[in-house]
Parts: C-alpha cells; sequence; structure tokens
C-alpha cells in the first residue's frame, strides 16, 4: 500500500490494510454502482480495468481519480494478486467539466443556453408524445433593456440580466426550464402540461405563468444607478397545436403575443395538428 494513497484521500494505509469496505465507504455515493459493475467486469473478463471515479476524503473534500488495476500472474499464469495504481485527476476533471458547463449555458446569468434548451425540448416533446401532453416554449424579450444598457452602461446592463434570470427561476417550477437566447432575449420551457378541453388547460397554464413573469418583472431591480423597472414582450409556440417538432416549436416567429396591451389571445381555436 502506497504513501501516496494516504496524501491522496486522507486516510492512514494501515486502516485500508484492515479494512477492505473503506474503498467502498470512500467512494462518492454517485460512482459506487459504477464502480462495482466496472469491478465485477474486470474480474469476469480478467482484462485490465480502468476507470475515473470520485472519492470522498477523510475531510470531505471530494476528488477525482483514475483508477486502474491488473492482475499479477505467476510463471503458470495463476492469478497472484491485483495491483492497482491510483492517480489524482481532479484539476484536469474540474476543467474539463467547466468547458462542459460553459458550452451549455450562458457565462453571464448562469442559465441554460440555446443548445441546451433545444436538447431539453427534443426530450419533453418525445415524452410528451407518448404521454398525450403539450410543451409550451415562452420567448421573452426585455423592452426597456436597451435604453438602461446605452444610458448607464454595459455593467449595469449585465446586472439587469443576472437579476432578470434570478425572477425568472423563481417564477416557474423546478421543472420547467429558463434558457438565455441572446442579448435580453430569455425562453422559457414549460413541459408536462396535461392539454385539457381543446387545449384550455394548456392556455391557462400559459398564462398563469407569463402573469407570475409579469409580476417579478414588475417589481422594481435594485441597482448601483437607481431602482430600475423592466418590462416584456412574451410570446409562445406550443406543441403539439403550433408544430410536432423541437425544430418548428423552438424557431417558430411569436405566433401569439402579450406585449404592452396585456392582451391575452386565445389558444382554444387552433387546430390539433401533431
Amino acid at each position: 500500500m502506497s504513501a501516496y494513497i494516504e496524501e491522496l484521500l486522507g486516510v492512514p494505509a494501515s486502516d485500508f490494510l484492515a479494512d477492505e469496505s473503506i474503498w467502498d465507504d470512500l467512494i462518492h455515493p454517485d460512482d459506487r454502482e459504477r464502480s462495482r459493475l466496472d469491478y465485477e467486469s474486470y474480474l469476469g473478463t480478467g482484462q485490465p480495468e480502468a476507470g475515473e471515479y470520485r472519492y470522498v476524503r477523510a475531510d470531505g473534500r471530494v476528488v477525482w481519480v483514475s483508477d486502474r488495476s491488473s492482475t499479477i500472474r505467476d510463471e503458470r499464469g495463476e492469478p497472484l494478486y491485483i495491483q492497482g495504481v491510483m492517480l489524482d485527476i481532479t484539476p484536469t476533471k474540474e476543467a474539463e467539466l467547466r468547458m462542459q458547463h460553459l458550452a451549455h449555458h450562458d457565462h453571464l446569468t448562469g442559465l441554460p443556453n440555446r443548445a441546451m434548451l433545444e436538447e431539453h425540448l427534443v426530450v419533453a416533446i418525445a415524452r410528451a408524445k407518448r404521454l398525450g401532453s403539450a410543451v409550451a416554449v415562452l420567448f421573452l424579450d426585455l423592452d426597456r433593456f436597451k435604453p438602461v444598457n446605452d444610458v448607464h452602461g454595459h455593467d449595469t446592463g449585465d446586472e439587469v440580466l443576472k437579476q432578470v434570470a434570478v425572477r425568472l427561476k423563481a417564477a416557474v417550477r423546478d421543472a420547467d426550464l429558463v434558457a438565455r437566447q441572446s442579448g435580453d432575449e430569455f425562453i422559457v420551457l414549460l413541459t408536462d402540461i396535461a392539454p385539457g378541453v381543446a387545449g384550455a388547460h394548456v392556455e391557462a397554464t400559459i398564462i398563469a405563468v407569463v402573469r407570475r413573469i409579469e409580476s417579478v418583472l414588475e417589481q422594481p431591480l435594485g441597482l448601483r444607478v437607481g431602482d430600475v423597472r423592466m418590462r416584456a414582450s412574451i410570446g409562445w409556440s406550443v406543441f403539439p397545436y403550433d408544430g410536432d417538432d423541437a425544430r418548428t416549436c423552438s424557431g417558430r416567429p411569436m405566433s401569439r403575443c402579450i406585449g404592452a396591451s396585456g392582451e391575452h389571445p386565445s389558444l382554444t381555436s387552433l387546430e390539433h395538428h401533431a
């Protein structure tokens, strides 16, 4: 047992020799089953095992480890013991995860970006087709953002976008998704909506969300330059009424829109064409 293991995991090498179950105790709960299956596969095939797992050190810190195991055999090919090599890959893995996060999230607000929204929309529509439910994509355009950005500068504009992002997330369910498309444009994905008669429940659900969004945006944003109130024009597309795939629903122009008038066009006259 190498002293490196003690440095890596924060547990004396003697403890591992006295109780092999410590390995299972230290591996991250979310990686435990995968590690077990990899080890069983190794025992069954005899092929060297290589995996990347998270371990929880004795001090609570999580480290990423590259774990490689192979069987050492005697001259007759009989197994003598299993030799393992563990390497700390935490910096590399964390950099990789950061890159993955940036590829799917807006760097300013931390919200999912358009690419991640479309991935979730594909899954949501597939589920809706199975369950006979509806999916709504809401498009939001902040009406008063450009004057604020032009007069007070980009730093103030960035703060507006960050605060709006937080408020939009608070206005929807945890199961729904808020994404930033670009500039002052946001998209909200509402999933698993029961359609009701002629889409009546879909309409009611959308209008309720729109009202909550209007409510949170009406509250002044506390900025360094003073309080600012924002408003938004909001339109939406609905599966299965406006399209039967993710590309159509996410790229469709606003077929119904709520702007300064606050009017709520009816959904019930639309034909079901999915």
